[in-house]
C-alpha cells in the first residue's frame, strides 16, 4: 500500500513538473521490492526495464529490425536501378514500382515477417496478463505493415491499382503516429515522453513525404526520402530500446540525438550515392533528371540543350 501511495505521489508530482527525472527514477528504486531488484540484476540488459520504463529493447528492436532491413532493401535496389538507367530517368522507369518480381517478394516476406511479430506479441501478451491482445499498440503495428505487404502482393495480381501498397504505408505511419503520440503521453519519465512523442512525428512526417511523391511521382528525391525517413525510425527504435532497457538519456538531448541520427542518415545516403552512383555525365543529361523541377532547363534559346544556363 505505501508503495503504490509513493508511486502515485511521484506521477503526480511530475505531472505538475515538479520532479526531475533524475528524482522520479530515484524514488522507483526506493519503491523497488527485493524481488524487483534481484531481476534487475540477474536478468540480462536486453529484456531488463529500468525504473521508470514501460518497455523492454527487444520490443522495440523487432520492429525496428523489419524497417530497417526492408528499407536498405529498397534504397540498395534503387542506387542499382540507378546505376542501370543510362539516359533514361528513374521517376518515368520505377515510380510507381513496376516490377512484379520486387511486389510479390516484398508482399510475401512482409506477410510473413508480420505475421510471426504478431503471433509473438499474441502469445507473449497471453503469457503475461491471459489476454492476447494486452499489447493491442504493438499488434496494431504489425497489423497495419501486413496490410502494406498484401497490398504489394495483391498489385502482382492485378487486384489492384499500381501504388496501393503505398497509400496503405501512409496509412500504417498515420495509424503509427496516433499509437505513438498517445503511448508517449502516458510515459512517466519526460525523456521518455519526448522520445516517443518524437517518434510519432517521424512516422506523421514520413505519412507527407510517402503521399507528396505519390502525387508528384517525377520528385525522386521525395522517393528516396520516405525509405530513408523509415532508416531513421529504425535507428530511433534502436535508441528507445537501449533508453528503455540500460541507457539513461538526460530529457534536454533527446531531441539533439534525433537531429544527430537524422544527420547522419542523410550523410550515409549521400556518401553511397556520391561514390556509387551513376556517372555524373548522366545525371547531368536533362533526360536522366526528368521533370525535376530545381534542375529543369531555363529559357527557350540556343543553349536548352546544355547541363545549365550559360551566366
Amino acid at each position: 500500500m505505501n508503495m503504490e501511495m509513493g508511486t502515485n505521489e511521484t506521477i503526480s508530482d511530475c505531472s505538475r513538473g515538479m520532479m526531475s527525472d533524475e528524482d522520479i527514477i530515484l524514488q522507483l528504486e526506493a519503491s523497488m521490492t527485493p524481488g524487483m531488484k534481484h531481476l534487475a540484476e540477474e536478468v540480462p540488459w536486453f529484456y531488463r526495464t529500468m525504473p521508470g520504463r514501460t518497455g523492454n529493447f527487444l520490443g522495440h528492436a523487432i520492429p525496428a529490425s523489419f524497417f530497417l532491413g526492408f528499407s536498405v532493401f529498397i534504397l540498395l535496389l534503387s542506387l542499382k536501378r540507378a546505376r542501370a538507367l543510362g539516359q533514361q530517368s528513374f521517376s518515368q522507369v520505377h515510380i510507381p514500382e513496376r516490377d512484379p518480381l520486387v511486389l510479390r517478394r516484398v508482399g510475401i516476406g512482409g506477410m510473413i515477417v508480420t505475421v510471426i511479430g504478431l503471433i509473438v506479441e499474441m502469445s507473449g501478451s497471453y503469457a503475461a496478463f491471459g489476454n492476447p491482445f494486452g499489447q493491442l499498440a504493438h499488434e496494431t503495428l504489425y497489423f497495419s505493415f501486413f496490410l502494406v505487404s498484401l497490398c504489394a502482393f495483391l498489385e502482382t495480381k492485378g487486384r489492384l491499382p499500381p501504388d496501393t501498397h503505398r497509400a496503405a504505408l501512409i496509412m500504417a505511419f498515420v495509424s503509427s503516429y496516433l499509437m505513438w503520440h498517445s503511448h508517449g503521453t502516458m510515459k512517466k519519465l519526460m525523456a521518455d515522453q519526448i522520445m516517443h512523442i518524437l517518434l510519432s512525428y517521424i512516422n506523421l512526417s514520413n505519412a507527407a513525404i510517402v503521399a507528396y511523391s505519390m502525387r508528384f511521382t517525377d520528385s525522386t528525391m521525395a522517393y528516396i526520402g520516405g525509405y530513408a525517413m523509415l532508416v531513421l525510425q529504425s535507428f530511433w527504435l534502436f535508441t528507445a530500446g537501449l533508453y528503455e532497457s540500460c541507457f539513461n538519456l538526460p530529457m534536454h538531448e533527446i531531441a539533439t540525438y534525433l537531429a544527430v541520427e537524422s544527420l547522419l542518415v542523410f550523410m550515409v545516403i549521400v556518401v553511397v550515392f556520391a561514390m556509387f552512383g551513376p556517372e555524373q555525365s548522366l545525371q547531368d543529361n536533362p533526360s536522366y533528371r526528368g521533370n525535376f523541377a530545381p534542375l529543369k532547363l531555363h529559357g527557350d534559346d540556343d543553349h536548352d540543350d546544355e547541363p545549365y544556363d550559360r551566366p
